[in-house]
C-alpha cells in the first residue's frame, strides 16, 4: 500500500534563485516506491542478503537503514541533496511504504514521514505547526558571519569547516566538503 507523495515547496519563505526541474521528484519518488516493491520479492537482493541489510548491528543501525523496533516493525532510509531531500520508510510486516521527497535541503521529509505513519496506523500525534521566520536586525545577522568548525567527533565529517554569509535579509550555511548550501531561518 502507498500511502501518499508530499512535495514541499516553500516559496513564500525562501527565495529560488535557480529553475528547478520539479519532474525530478516525480521520478526520485517513484523509484523510491519501486525499490520498496522489489525488496519483498528475491530481486535485486536475496532473501539472504535482505537479511544482512535489515540486521540491526548496533544503535538501530543496519547496512545503511535505520531498523525500527516499536509497536511496529519498520526500516527506513532517508538522504539529501542540495535542492533535494527525500525518506523511505517500510513497514515490512504491514506491507506500508511512506515515500516523501522535497525540493528542500532538509531532513523535514523523515518527520513528515513519521507523521504520516502514524495518522495511517491511527496513532494520536501532536499537531507540527512550521513557524514564519521572524525579521532579525542586520546588525545582529551579521554577527553570526564568519568560519566554523566541526570538531574531530562529528561524524558525519570530522573537522569539517563550515561558513556562514549573509545573503539579503537571510544567513546561509555553505558547508565544507561538498555538503551544498542551506538558509538558515531564525526562528525566535
Amino acid at each position: 500500500m502507498l500511502l501518499s507523495l508530499y512535495f514541499l515547496y516553500f516559496s513564500n519563505i525562501l527565495p529560488l534563485t535557480e529553475n528547478l526541474d520539479l519532474s525530478l521528484h516525480k521520478g526520485s519518488f517513484d523509484d523510491l516506491y519501486k525499490w520498496d516493491r522489489s525488496l519483498y520479492g528475491d530481486a535485486p537482493l536475496s532473501e539472504a542478503s535482505r537479511r544482512k541489510v535489515f540486521t540491526d548491528y548496533g544503535s538501530g543501525v543496519g547496512y545503511g537503514w535505520f531498523i525500527r523496533r516499536g509497536e511496529r516493525r519498520s526500516v527506513a532510509i532517508n538522504g539529501r541533496a542540495p535542492g533535494f531531500s527525500a525518506s523511505l520508510e517500510r513497514f515490512i510486516d504491514d506491507d506500508v511504504c511512506v515515500a516523501m521527497t522535497s525540493n528542500i535541503y532538509s531532513s523535514i521529509t523523515q518527520t513528515m514521514a513519521d507523521d504520516l505513519a502514524a495518522l495511517t496506523f491511527g496513532e494520536n500525534r501532536a499537531a507540527r505547526i512550521l513557524a514564519t521566520p521572524v525579521k532579525v536586525e542586520p546588525a545582529i545577522l551579521a554577527g553570526y558571519e564568519g568560519r566554523y568548525r566541526f570538531g574531530a567527533d562529528f561524524v558525519f565529517n570530522p573537522n569539517m569547516v563550515s561558513e556562514v554569509q549573509r545573503k539579503g535579509e537571510w544567513l546561509i550555511l555553505i558547508s565544507g566538503g561538498g555538503g551544498g548550501t542551506s538558509y538558515l531561518i531564525p526562528q525566535s
